[in-house]
């Protein structure tokens, strides 16, 4: 009989049959008792017939309807069976040691809520090109203990190097269903309100960035920045009050960006109204100024 799986791995995958073995495979490659549970959120590709044929019930296999990443996750956490979870994007992977790192600091520290570690970044082809931690500038920032307030400023812990026990989804809840981005930073910001995290500087898994993804399109980033940022402040207003300067200068970030980069997505009426909307919220900023400018004068 094979060990109970101290942690569920979930994958959600929508029409990426041609890169779902990577991801499965470094899954089932664990060298800790995993359960792999692939969510496939309405895929109109093979996928379906991919996973039952090549993994059969090595694999928890769930369908449904297309609802989104947020939403996916959310299944595989229902269906999940394991006390502790991990998230790995269909196109991604993990190293070998990747869940029996994080467990072992999980078991060392009860007090741990979460863990998370470093990642490698690679290109459409699979070469490692860095790794998040020099992305998100780790040697300046707190990576250990608790992170509420280091996370108010931004997310830097992409969503496949947290490992965290369910104890702590069934307290803060799980991820934005309706979110087309950023569902994770959402999650992450209350979950480190109420649980402090541990850092494992190793890098344990690999993320794929590739030309024409969703994390490429700077319009929709911005747009689900701006929404977690209303869930955020809903939920946390005093603390949000209390960094009210990076707060105003992140908001109009995002209303910059949709104004600069919406050319092609967007009308110029909503590139205006974006504009006026980043200048309201900070007034002294030139960048703002020269877009608005460019747009009036219908460049």
């Amino acid at each position: 009989m094979s060990a109970r799986p101290r942690t569920s791995i979930v994958i959600p995958t929508y029409n990426h049959a041609a890169l779902l073995p990577t991801a499965v495979e470094s899954a089932l490659a664990q060298t800790a008792p995993v359960e792999v549970v692939v969510v496939d959120d309405g895929s109109t590709d093979d996928t379906g017939a991919l996973v039952r044929a090549r993994w059969g019930e090595r694999v928890r296999y769930v369908r449904q309807p297309n609802a989104g990443l947020g939403a996916a996750r959310n299944t595989g956490i229902a269906h999940a069976t394991a006390d502790t979870l991990t998230f790995l994007d269909a196109d991604d992977a993990l190293v070998p040691e990747s869940v029996a790192r994080r467990l072992a600091v999980l078991d060392a520290r009860p007090d741990v809520g979460w863990v998370y570690s470093d990642v490698f970044v690679m290109d459409a082809g699979g070469t490692v090109t860095g790794r998040c931690s020099e992305e998100y500038g780790y040697a300046a920032r707190r990576r250990d203990g608790r992170l509420f307030e280091e996370l108010l400023r931004g997310n830097f812990i992409p969503v496949h190097a947290v490992l965290v026990r369910r104890a702590c989804l069934d307290a803060v809840g799980t991820f934005d269903a309706g979110a087309r981005a950023k569902e994770d930073w959402d999650l992450w910001v209350r979950v480190a309100h109420e649980y402090p995290a541990a850092y494992v500087p190793e890098a344990l898994a690999y993320v794929r960035r590739t030309a024409g993804s969703m994390m490429t399109d700077r319009t929709v980033m911005a747009e689900a920045t701006l929404r977690a940022m209303a869930r955020i402040e809903a939920r946390y207003p005093a603390e949000v009050a209390g960094a009210a300067a990076d707060w105003r200068r992140m908001r109009a970030q995002q209303y910059l960006e949709i104004a600069v980069s919406g050319a092609r997505s967007r009308s110029r009426g909503a590139r205006l109204h974006a504009v006026l909307r980043a200048i309201a919220v900070r007034p002294v900023q030139g960048a703002a100024y020269r877009t608005l400018a460019r747009l009036v004068a219908g460049r």
